[in-house]
């Protein structure tokens, strides 16, 4: 791609001679671009497996409070592999409590792996984000960890830890409302609802953002104008330039920012010159600058949807004024929005439009001014500021959580890459355009039919999908007017953190999954139900089926627009507890298509079930593939064209074991892996084929084999 693009730089030169400065520099960057990434790449741990080694690390910065995850510099390692000698950025899970805090040197022993992440749709890619921060492995402290000297974060991390603390004394939900407004820092799913905040399309105003920096320069304008109204406008450059960036860096210089603060600093050097400034120049600059000192970093999605904003306000082409040319600017917004929220998500706000206009103006005039105004006040020891930042938070809070039941509704879109990407943005910058009615009108209709979602399922089909939920199990299974979803995928710590609200939730809104008619518990192991509650939680409506719920035994079956649901274990009165081996067998038919999902059964009930199963079409492995699993006999008779384990890559069980994948190719299935090849989806229309969610981008880990790869 790289030479590619070099060579085709230099037709313009031969044609133009004048362009030749801009095709050198273009080749230039092309090529300074090309050696960062492939230094970055050659960083990054690649094994599958778990490696061990101990380190000396500098903490960058930690997410959470207490601490849940960190990013940190490996300053030395004392012991460690060839291949984990090279790994210079981690980000750690922190399973046990640690009291990191940035610019502290800790030495201590790290469990890595490749920077890898669950594949579903609904979320951005974790690779591509994890790829755009330089993250080299992944991992999480194993044994006792030792706090070194000291390192002195700088002024400005230490006001921002101050400034945390000062917003320590408010309960948890009001503390994440102006940590987020504020200071730009994350707060937990607990204590602000980011799922609530995406379905309303209002995440932006709660990240820190070019939004926030402009009302900035604007309060600075206003009190430069009352404090020195003789003073010309230039004597404000200086001070506006340094406060910026002050609270860019004290705000921990996110992408959105920085595009943000590079756009302000060249406004404010325009203004200082003398000179008119040109919005899209500057736009353009600061692609640039952040392309040429972090290339990597311009492929994380809030880079692509911030800089494409701001271009799409800036586009020519607007009309109308005051609320008409707001909601006229709002819907182009949207319209332009769509290929790349479809591209990363899948699914965009229904009425984002609306709720902008509502929210927007009210945190940006009334929030954001008394937030920062009692911070202040809390800072000089005036305790009633601290009381009034509480209601302003329950406020906010409360204001979420009265338009999220009506409001807050997914619009699933196709997912979209490659060329109907790029046709779909330029098709929707076409629409920007001024020009006849009917040419847009046609732009709008093409965007609208590369971005619509797929049709639904006839009557007699059904599509399965299992999702990739790391060491768990979950799946859907959908016919024309009916959504099953069995087992919720596992469940993590005490704070009640699941895949469910991290990784299906996001996906079955992607999938335009809406509601679901009924919960299938297989049973209660905490890697199956651990997203019990968060399931119920989504969908009160759903019929409960398994452990807390209604039985799940052999006999229970039922028709779904023609697709037969039948339950062939366990039995209604087992003589055991409610272990793997009391686990519900499920098994679908329409037709001759036939699945069957074995929960976590032993083998020996595998053995009991085989007598009666006819031959398969797609088979989801009992017990991950565990060596105590997939009987020879259930495998031959079931001879499915394609076997699926729910296990995560690498497995902490070693699953699936070897000797099971080589027992199901044996038989001809095909093997994959959810771990390795991300959510994987089968439609009985077409049961020779099944697609999975790692698509090979190149910044993404590959696996050894493809999706059912023979």
């Amino acid at each position: 791609m790289v030479p590619g693009a070099l060579a085709l730089s230099l037709v313009p030169t031969l044609l133009r001679p004048r362009l030749a400065p801009y095709a050198v520099a273009f080749c230039a960057g092309a090529l300074l671009t090309a050696l960062s990434l492939h230094h970055s790449m050659e960083r990054r741990l690649t094994a599958a497996a778990y490696e061990e080694g101990e380190a000396i690390l500098a903490i960058t910065s930690v997410q959470g409070w207490p601490p849940q995850s960190a990013y940190a510099e490996v300053l030395a390692w004392r012991a460690g592999s060839a291949e984990l000698r090279r790994v210079r950025r981690v980000r750690l899970s922190l399973y046990a409590p640690l009291p990191l805090r940035e610019g502290a040197q800790w030495r201590m022993t790290l469990r890595l792996r490749a920077p890898k992440g669950a594949q579903n749709l609904g979320r951005p890619d974790p690779e591509r984000t994890l790829f755009a921060r330089g993250v080299h492995a992944v991992g999480y402290p194993k044994g006792p960890a030792w706090a070194l000297a000291r390192a002195d974060p700088g002024p400005l991390a230490r006001l921002r830890q101050h400034l945390q603390a000062a917003l320590g004394p408010l309960r948890p939900e009001a503390r994440a409302v102006f940590t987020a407004l504020l200071l730009g820092a994350a707060s937990p799913p607990e204590a602000l609802p980011w799922d609530r905040l995406a379905l309303l399309g209002v995440v932006h105003l709660f990240v820190v953002s070019g939004f926030h920096l402009g009302l900035v320069l604007v309060a600075l304008r206003v009190l430069f104008a009352l404090v020195t109204p003789g003073l010309p406008g230039r004597w404000l450059v200086l001070p506006a330039g340094l406060l910026l960036a002050s609270y860019a860096s004290l705000t921990g210089l996110g992408l959105p920012v920085q595009r943000a603060w590079l756009g302000a600093l060249l406004l404010l050097m325009a203004l200082g010159l003398g000179r008119g400034s040109r919005p899209a120049r500057g736009l353009a600059l600061a692609a640039l600058v952040l392309g040429a000192s972090a290339p990597e970093a311009l492929l994380a999605p809030g880079a692509a949807l911030s800089f494409f904003a701001v271009l799409v306000l800036l586009w020519p082409g607007g009309e109308g004024s005051g609320l008409r040319g707001m909601l006229a600017l709002q819907g182009r917004l949207s319209l332009a929005m769509a290929g790349l929220l479809a591209a990363f998500f899948g699914w965009m706000p229904t009425f984002g439009l609306g709720v902008n206009l509502f929210l927007g103006p009210l945190l940006g005039a009334l929030l954001l001014p008394l937030g920062f105004g009692l911070l202040a006040l809390v800072l000089l020891g005036f305790a009633p500021a601290l009381a009034a930042l509480q209601v302003l938070g329950d406020a906010v809070q409360g204001i979420l959580a009265c338009l999220a039941p009506s409001l807050g509704v997914a619009a699933p879109l196709a997912p979209v890459a490659g060329l109907p990407l790029v046709l779909a943005v330029l098709l929707a910058l076409l629409t920007l355009t001024p020009g006849p009615p009917a040419v847009r009108f046609s732009a709008a209709l093409g965007v609208m039919a590369l971005l619509w979602p797929a049709p639904g399922l006839p009557s007699g089909a059904f599509r399965l999908t299992v999702f990739d939920v790391g060491q768990g199990s979950a799946a859907l299974v959908e016919t024309a007017e009916h959504r099953l979803l069995v087992d919720t995928g596992p469940g993590w710590g005490e704070g009640g953190a699941s895949a469910f609200a991290a990784q299906l939730r996001p996906a079955l809104r992607a999938l335009g999954v809406s509601q679901l008619d009924g919960v299938l518990l297989t049973h209660g192991d905490r890697d199956h139900a651990g997203g019990l509650a968060a399931a119920r939680a989504a969908f009160p409506g759903a019929e409960l089926v398994g452990p807390g719920g209604a039985p799940c035994h052999r006999g229970r079956r039922w028709r779904w627009d023609g697709v037969d649901f039948v339950v062939l274990h366990p039995e209604p009165n087992p003589r055991v507890g409610q272990g793997n081996a009391q686990s519900c067998v499920l098994a679908i038919s329409a037709g001759a298509r036939r699945a069957l999902l074995l929960a976590d059964v032993p083998r020996f009930v595998e053995r009991r079930l085989a007598g009666e199963l006819p031959r398969q079409d797609l088979v989801l492995a009992a017990h991950h593939g565990s060596r105590g699993s997939s009987a020879r006999v259930l495998v031959k008779r079931t001879a499915p064209r394609f076997v699926i384990f729910s296990a995560a890559e690498p497995s902490p069980f070693g699953h699936p074991h070897d000797a099971v994948v080589a027992r199901w190719r044996g038989e001809g299935a095909r093997p994959v892996q959810t771990g390795a090849q991300g959510m994987v989806r089968w439609d009985s229309r077409w049961p020779s084929r099944v697609a999975c969610g790692r698509a090979g981008r190149w910044w993404q880990w590959r696996p050894s084999e493809g999706c059912g790869d023979p």
